[in-house]
């Protein structure tokens, strides 16, 4: 459901645009996978520590290191997922799309909107063309730039029916710059409570501390009650 090789391509395409705009070199990109490596590795301890080991990917050899080396991943990751949940439960998500009509996914410490790009791939195989409205939220401002890289690239490269889905005609988005693990703002409150689908799994996949736990039950609240 999740074309590999249209999602490689896609993040390979703006990988490379991001090389020659920013004029990283290959050394600086080792380095930001090999931070990334110690972000993203699990430990025992990590759910008692009072401290979040964030890349700082407002660097650009960061934001190119985890385009290389785990945004694919982490696309199909959601694609999969959501694939699977609608195979199991088909009549619920038809009966979302009927009676939502605009789909309004809210991402959550989303990065580069990977998780965006996961669902809007799955949805326009499966459902068409729909309305979408995306709002990713991040603490690292300098991701906005790349989604938007992502969504252009999408809308003016051949990639099928995942490349229509993001149009203007069909899709709008907005980013908000905010903490997750902090006091959330009502911009996030509001971008939360409005949402239909809201993703997370960019951000859980790094965020291993003590405060995480707590934050999801947040998020929870907001979202049920």
């Amino acid at each position: 459901m999740c074309d590999a090789e249209v999602i490689s391509r896609l993040f390979s395409t703006v990988l490379e645009e991001h090389v020659r705009r920013y004029h990283v070199n290959s050394a600086d990109v080792r380095t930001g996978i090999q931070n990334m490596k110690e972000v993203y590795k699990p430990g025992a301890g990590n759910l008692s520590s009072e401290i979040l080991d964030v890349a700082n990917y407002n660097d650009p050899a960061h934001r190119i290191a985890y385009l290389h080396k785990y945004a694919p991943f982490h696309t199909a990751l959601v694609a999969d997922m959501v694939k699977k949940a609608i195979y199991e439960r088909p009549e619920l998500f038809n009966n979302f799309i009927i009676k939502f009509g605009c789909v309004k996914i809210c991402s959550l410490g989303g990065g580069p909107g990977s998780d965006v790009i996961g669902v809007l791939a799955v949805f326009s195989k499966i459902f068409g063309l729909l309305q979408v409205s995306a709002t990713v939220v991040d603490c690292m401002s300098e991701w906005k730039g790349t989604f938007s890289a992502l969504i252009n690239e999408l809308r003016y490269g051949n990639y099928g029916i995942l490349g229509e889905s993001v149009t203007e005609q069909y899709f709008e988005w907005s980013y908000i710059g905010n903490n997750l693990l902090g006091k959330m703002t009502n911009q996030v409150n509001n971008a939360i409570q409005s949402a239909n689908l809201v993703t997370m799994v960019k951000f859980v996949s790094a965020a291993a501390c003590k405060d995480t736990s707590s934050m999801i039950k947040v998020f929870l609240f907001k979202l049920f009650y």
